[in-house]
């Protein structure tokens, strides 16, 4: 009898183990996750995009305390995407945030010069993604002799990163570089899009690492057009694989130190005072057919 009551005993708590889990379920047979699962499933809301205007000499923010100013120097101190608009004279906009975040920049019809150093300037990011508004005409001039703060930073570029650039969106960009390069950075360019006219005292795009150019319309003049001179494995490279880029330069239209590809769908038109195409690995050369054209 004892050991009858045991055996009804274990069957009653399975039962009732049971119940509990079909009351846990939604009526479609599919049993409850917990907090985390659903905020993982769900993700967070995207953070709303912050509109800068520039004034001349000033600003106004749709959002406080993401700017901060001194001097001629304004600083982006928080991730997060910002559309910008308006003219900036002889001023900085900088970004300076941690390592592990990134900035989105739409520029919607700026216009940014600087007297004394680059307009825009990367300090500090994970990287930075830069959008060229429809329809929009944007403008960044820097000076003839940049000046810089005893022990401070020295970007080289008008438009000059730190860390990876990606730029896309429909609009133009129009880069006057006065002092050294147009566009550089210490890490990688990529140009997915956009209607690109850079002119440089150097080179008209540079990329320490790498430069990549997938899509776009670019017309580039410089002493090299375009460089990478990154002596690394894996590094020191230029690769277009698509858009149209039209090149002048009085030394070499495209430079690099490991690789130079160029694929079948892009078109690449260079006039070079010296080499068109330029790499120390010269055997790593790899231009498809009709994709170069040579002035």
């Amino acid at each position: 009898m004892k050991q009858f009551c045991s055996i009804a005993l274990v069957l009653l708590s399975l039962l009732l183990a049971l119940s509990m889990l079909t009351a846990c379920g939604d009526g479609n047979g599919n049993t409850d996750t917990t907090a985390s699962d659903t905020t993982e499933d769900v993700g967070s809301p995207s953070a709303p995009e912050i509109l800068i205007t520039f004034n001349g000499t000033g600003y106004t923010a749709s959002e406080a305390g993401v700017l901060n100013a001194s001097g001629n120097v304004l600083t982006i101190t928080k991730a997060g995407r910002y559309r910008l608009t308006g003219t900036l004279t002889n001023a900085q906009l900088r970004v300076d945030v941690a390592k592990t975040e990134t900035v989105e920049l739409v520029f919607d019809g700026i216009n940014i010069t600087n007297q004394s150093s680059a307009p825009i300037y990367v300090k500090s990011a994970d990287k930075i993604k830069i959008e060229l508004a429809d329809g929009s005409e944007n403008v960044l001039t820097d000076a003839k002799t940049y000046i810089f703060p005893e022990g401070g930073d020295k970007p080289n570029a008008c438009l000059y990163s730190s860390e990876d650039i990606t730029i896309s969106g429909n609009g133009s960009l129009t880069i006057n570089a006065n002092y050294n390069n147009g566009i550089g950075s210490k890490n990688d360019i990529k140009i997915k899009s956009g209607n690109i006219t850079v002119v440089a005292a150097n080179n008209g795009i540079k990329g320490n690492q790498s430069v990549e150019i997938k899509g776009g319309t670019l017309n580039v003049s410089g002493m090299d057009g375009i460089k990478s001179d990154s002596t690394l494995l894996g590094e020191g490279y230029v690769e277009i694989s698509g858009g149209n880029v039209t090149i002048n330069a009085t030394d070499d239209g495209i430079q690099a130190f490991n690789r130079v590809t160029i694929v079948k769908g892009a078109l690449v038109t260079v006039d070079a005072h010296d080499k068109p195409v330029n790499c120390d690995n010269a055997s790593s050369i790899d231009i498809a057919p009709d994709s170069l054209v040579i002035k």
